[in-house]
């Protein structure tokens, strides 16, 4: 068997580019909330769903986040990556940017999280918010798709 086609390497892959582009986002969030002013921290969004403590659920929310860059590039590479068309980083970026814009709307339920309510999180139904996002998800677009490439060749 040809171990470069095998689905093991594929998910292993995906996997990889995934976390990787998930530390690219993290990192240009970190710039953004700092720039913009506006706390719309992914982190504490997700940790916060765990734990009320700030430094407890940013570090939860960081595992989170990376098991999401795992799973979505393990989507990009077996579901994604051979049906959009373009150079890898521009499939990169179209599969985040219509993941971004497909899960966005699941925000308009961010009334009931704790971290809006108590005011610790800014409200994410927000052009400031959404404005955030964009650059967050082009930067994990580039990375996902330049390394699941470098990773994975085209014809795996």
């Amino acid at each position: 068997m040809d171990t470069r086609r095998s689905p093991g390497r594929r998910i292993a892959a995906g996997s990889a580019a995934g976390v990787a582009a998930a530390i690219a986002y993290a990192i240009v969030q970190e710039i953004d909330l700092r720039l913009v002013g506006n706390n719309a921290d992914d982190l504490l969004l997700i940790g916060g769903l765990v734990t009320s403590d700030r430094r407890e659920a940013r570090t939860i929310g960081l595992a989170g986040h990376l098991a999401a860059g795992a799973a979505l590039g393990t989507l990009y590479v077996t579901l994604g990556r051979d049906r959009i068309p373009g150079p890898a980083w521009l499939r990169g970026v179209i599969f985040a940017t219509v993941e971004n814009t497909a899960l966005y709307p699941a925000l308009l339920l961010e009334g009931h999280h704790p971290a809006v309510r108590s005011g610790e999180l800014d409200r994410y139904w927000s052009a400031t918010s959404f404005a955030q996002s964009v650059p967050r998800h082009l930067v994990f677009g580039v990375v996902l798709g330049g390394l699941a490439d470098r990773l994975l060749p085209k014809h795996c």
